[in-house]
């Protein structure tokens, strides 16, 4: 049975969620399972009728025949721009002016709202409005501005900002380093409603900004979709990053809350976090309006990564080294990610493919307020990527999984190395990866794994090419801390649990069938088939077989 037949054989009989949400990288948008291309399957988590809904993300891609936006809400003064004014204009409505930079001008001392009628704008050099101004267009599918390579289209230098229902685009051909769309420097508090960024290098870019994005959309980006440096802080709701050469979104000493968005087909990583952020005040909380949000926390809440490469979520919440390393925490941050999905990661050449990829120093919890094996399976998604589903790697890597579906990866499903730790392994099902449903090496641990189902593990190597192979729901060398309860193991194709020097362990209450091996432990001072029933077909051998190392998947 090739590999395909068999996921869909354990899926059928474990009542698996269809997977195939594809969406295709290609010029032509695959069908997927919404009607449109700017609809995200957003997993909707554990009580609900369907484990998905198409949520609509980024800007608007069709807008009603108005000429202006409505201005009543606007701040004063207003300022008038239309591509079709005569020369001479004053910028009243009645006689706009006939370019962006002379609508700027005019509002250099005071700031206020600079309402540009649709039509094309084409810059000859960077728009830098001054604090306090609104830039206010008819609609991101109606109000284009055109900009030149080599520079930032529009720029903010201080103060508060806004930008809504816009186009910016660059010219067709090879980005440079500068070709920012929007661009908030330090100080600035940037506010961003119905924009579309395209063939930007970064479509939007903060150094040490705050900016608050919905229905934001970069197309086609050359370095980063939208790229925070140097302290920034930004809270994006219905963001749409797709097709870029660059990363979707790249964190760097910053930031970043998510929600409700689509980060696909991008070449360099669809979500990149790395160092120390600015502090937090605030209790620690992920609930409610993340355009507050507050504590030692960042947010993504139902986010879709889907065909990036080579990683699809690389998090390192460290204090950086040199060359970029990780060398030491950065504190009490976290990141709290609910209701993600995370699929089909790709590799370029033979590196990474990793849904998840958590580094040094770095807490992950995924979907910590789920409990229950009524909600086993139905929160984040991660799955068919390349590799691991969940790589975690490093000291004080630290991660909770609860109500997860790890499924169908080209790899182990989750696999700790390098002194990682995870703290709580709960209600998640573990199904038809290769290799591995589960591993952590000797200098990694497992807490609590409750209630999970192992399903499906194939025969696999590791490392590409060959190297030892597994095919175990779970491996571990571990000497303490250990328990295991209350799990099902089902059509493993090797162990169902092989375990190695475990002195003190908690592990009862675990069933399963049809494994080639069922619960085995070597060199150990438990014996795991007392309190199980986890059925095998044939009865372990007499000695180990290698265990997992560190170094087996380089980070």
């Amino acid at each position: 049975m090739n590999k395909r037949a068999f996921h869909a054989t354990v899926e059928a009989r474990w009542g698996g969620v269809a997977l195939a949400l594809a969406l295709g990288c290609g010029e032509e948008p695959v069908a997927g399972p919404c009607p449109a291309e700017n609809q995200a399957p957003l997993r909707n988590g554990p009580g609900a009728a369907r484990p998905f809904e198409c949520v609509v993300v980024g800007a608007t891609t069709s807008g009603g025949a108005a000429e202006w936006a409505a201005v009543d809400a606007l701040p004063s003064p207003r300022v008038f721009v239309s591509s079709r004014a005569a020369a001479g204009g004053d910028g009243s409505r009645e006689r706009p002016f006939d370019s962006l930079a002379a609508g700027a001008a005019a509002l250099a001392a005071t700031g206020g709202a600079l309402v540009v009628a649709r039509g094309q704008y084409p810059l000859a050099a960077t728009l830098s409005l001054p604090p306090g101004t609104a830039l206010i267009g008819a609609g991101a599918s109606a109000t284009t501005i055109a900009a030149p390579h080599g520079r930032a289209a529009v720029e903010f230098i201080s103060g508060r900002g806004e930008v809504r229902s816009l186009t910016v685009r660059f010219a067709e051909g090879a980005a440079v380093d500068d070709d920012v769309g929007i661009a908030a420097r330090s100080g600035v508090t940037l506010t961003l409603d119905d924009v579309r960024v395209e063939l930007a290098a970064t479509g939007v870019g903060a150094t040490g900004a705050t900016v608050t994005a919905t229905r934001l959309t970069a197309l086609r980006s050359a370095f980063a979709g939208v790229r925070l440096d140097g302290g920034s802080r930004g809270v994006f709701s219905r963001l749409w990053v797709h097709h870029g050469t660059g990363y979707g979104v790249r964190a760097s000493g910053s930031v970043v809350h998510l929600s409700d968005s689509l980060i696909t087909c991008n070449g360099i990583t669809g979500l990149w976090v790395r160092g120390a952020p600015p502090a937090m005040s605030g209790a620690a909380s992920c609930a409610g309006d993340l355009s507050v949000p507050s504590g030692d926390t960042m947010c993504w809440r139902r986010v879709a990564f889907d065909e990036n490469k080579p990683q699809g979520v690389d998090v390192a919440v460290c204090r950086e080294g040199e060359g970029g390393s990780c060398v030491g925490s950065a504190g009490r941050i976290a990141v709290e990610a609910s209701l993600l999905s995370v699929r089909r990661t790709g590799q370029r050449g033979s590196g990474g493919g990793d849904g998840i990829s958590v580094g040094p120093y770095t807490r992950l919890r995924l979907d910590a307020d789920v409990s229950g094996a009524a909600a086993r399976g139905l929160a984040t998604l991660v799955a068919d990527n390349k590799r691991a589903g969940l790589l975690v790697a490093g000291p004080e890597a630290v991660v909770t999984v609860h109500g997860a579906r790890i499924a169908n990866n080209f790899g182990p499903g989750v696999y700790l190395q390098a002194a990682a730790r995870a703290e709580e392994l709960n209600d998640t099902v573990v199904s038809g990866n290769i290799g591995l449903g589960v591993g952590a090496t000797p200098s990694s641990s497992l807490g609590a794994v409750l209630r999970n189902q192992f399903l499906g593990t194939t025969v696999g190597a590791l490392v590409p090419g060959g190297g030892v192979t597994f095919g175990d729901g779970l491996a571990i060398s571990q000497r303490t801390g250990l328990t295991l309860m209350a799990n099902e193991f089902n059509d493993n194709q090797r162990y169902a649990a092989f375990m190695t020097q475990v002195e003190t362990a908690t592990i009862t209450g675990n069933m399963g069938d049809r494994n080639r091996y069922g619960l085995a432990a070597y060199d150990s001072r438990v014996d795991p088939r007392v309190g199980n029933s986890v059925g095998a077909r044939e009865a372990a051998p007499a000695v180990s077989p290698p265990t997992v190392t560190d170094g087996m998947l380089m980070r």
